[in-house]
């Protein structure tokens, strides 16, 4: 059995069954839960499971405070939603980009396929050395870094990183942002070395139609 958690808000054992059996067919380990209240959110963190199923979700208050402890990390896990969900992504106090939907009654190949791409996200950001809570260690540079994080996040304004290349430019620069007033907002990271200078603002700020 793989060691790949996935978290299953259900409120509906009928359904939590169907859905609990397919994710151990792919190989999956569910944890089911018939609603959010039932985790103890000190003991747990987003990234103990590798993606969230959503279906039946019996108070929408509840879950919009789930939804924003799970908003705190700079990249939650995704929520991949059952139709009953698909309107109220807004109202669910999560990033938008990370609730995908889900059919149902839920195919293989589309759930396996979510997965997938949830694995890889999860991989891409163990990689560039992602982290919760930022930059980790407790050496003078380290706790000087979070200081000067904690001192620019509140403020609306741009912040320069400077550094080599592995050095945890973006880890900083997600803290930040996890760390300021848009942090319910997407961070979106652009690798600037591989856009052409020519077609740097262009990429950044837009074009108008038929400039190329």
């Amino acid at each position: 059995m793989s060691e790949s958690r996935i978290l299953v808000v259900e409120s509906d054992d009928a359904r939590a069954g169907r859905i609990g059996a397919l994710l151990d067919f792919l190989d999956f380990t569910p944890k089911r839960v018939g609603a959010v209240d039932e985790l103890d959110l000190a003991r747990v963190k987003p990234r103990d499971w590798l993606a969230i199923v959503v279906g039946g979700v019996d108070d929408l208050e509840d879950f919009r405070r789930f939804g924003g402890w799970l908003s705190k990390a700079a990249l939650h896990p995704p929520l991949l939603l059952l139709p009953a969900l698909h309107g109220l992504v807004d109202q669910l106090g999560v990033h938008p980009e990370q609730a995908w939907p889900l059919e149902w009654p839920p195919r293989q190949a589309q759930l396996d396929a979510l997965l997938r791409r949830a694995s890889l996200q999860a991989l891409r950001g163990a990689e560039s050395g992602e982290r919760d809570g930022g930059p980790e260690g407790d050496s003078e540079s380290v706790r000087r870094l979070r200081r000067l994080i904690a001192q620019v996040a509140p403020f609306d304004t741009t912040v320069l990183i400077l550094g080599e290349s592995g050095t945890g430019k973006e880890v900083a620069a997600r803290a930040i942002h996890a760390a300021s007033a848009r942090s319910k907002g997407p961070f979106v990271a652009l690798n600037c070395g591989a856009v052409p200078a020519e077609l740097l603002e262009s990429e950044l700020f837009g074009h108008e139609k038929g400039a190329f």
